[in-house]
């Protein structure tokens, strides 16, 4: 007598007789800063959907490894070594304590705060009280993006102290009503203040994020860009 199996059934048979796949996926490794961090989501779902995995490593961005697959990072970097490509864009914002009573500050006024021209928060309408800068080091896009921007050349106060991460920098400045600092848009808490700045200066903290590339990109980056650009 036959036996019929029901069609379901006979494709799960099927199924656990055919051999295992062999093919491997791709891994593309992707150096990033760590002000583009939050990019990484994107980049690992559009990884996913050209059929690569995504080994992620935080750099400054003086540090990118040029023959690295693929670097994120935000701004243009001094040299481009490799093609770059546009994924979004970012805006540096300066943000204080919440007890500071300072809402808006012009393009001069963080000159000086920045040069150490203004040592205490009164010299900008403030209180009376030592202004702590903190900035990042000078590998970093953020950092580079805020000196070209803002210092336009000018020295940095010697004071300033060094964050090693926009979290960093987040944590200090929210645990010091005397500090100011500058952090990417899409990683300011909801606890600090945000300095209202004139448009010339918005437009001047705002920065390209790019996808540069290395000398010998694998096929699947050809299918991941276009989906990072939509």
């Amino acid at each position: 007598m036959k036996v019929r199996l029901p069609l379901l059934a006979l494709l799960l048979l099927l199924a656990a007789c055919a051999p295992p796949s062999t093919e491997t996926p791709v891994v593309l490794t992707v150096q990033h800063t760590a002000a583009a961090r939050p990019w990484l989501v994107a980049v690992e779902d559009c990884a996913a959907a050209a059929g690569a995995i995504v080994r992620p490593e935080e750099r400054a961005a003086a540090a990118f490894d040029p023959t690295v697959d693929l670097a994120i990072r935000i701004g243009e970097p001094d040299v481009f070594p490799a093609p770059a490509y546009q994924i979004g864009e970012e805006q540096i914002i300066l943000v204080v304590h919440p007890q500071n009573p300072v809402a808006a500050l012009d393009l001069p006024a963080l000159q000086s705060i920045f040069s150490g021209q203004a040592a205490n928060w009164r010299d900008v309408g403030g209180l009376d009280r030592p202004i702590q800068v903190w900035v990042y080091p000078a590998g970093e896009d953020l950092q580079q993006i805020f000196h070209a921007a803002v210092l336009q050349n000018r020295p940095l106060v010697s004071t300033a102290r060094l964050a090693a991460s926009p979290e960093d920098l987040a944590a200090a400045v929210g645990s010091d009503p005397a500090a100011v600092g500058f952090l990417p848009g899409r990683q300011v808490p909801e606890t600090l203040r945000r300095l209202s700045l004139p448009v010339e200066a918005q437009t001047a903290l705002t920065a390209p994020v790019l996808a540069l590339l290395g000398p010998e990109p694998p096929e699947a980056i050809g299918d991941l860009l276009p989906c990072l650009q939509r």
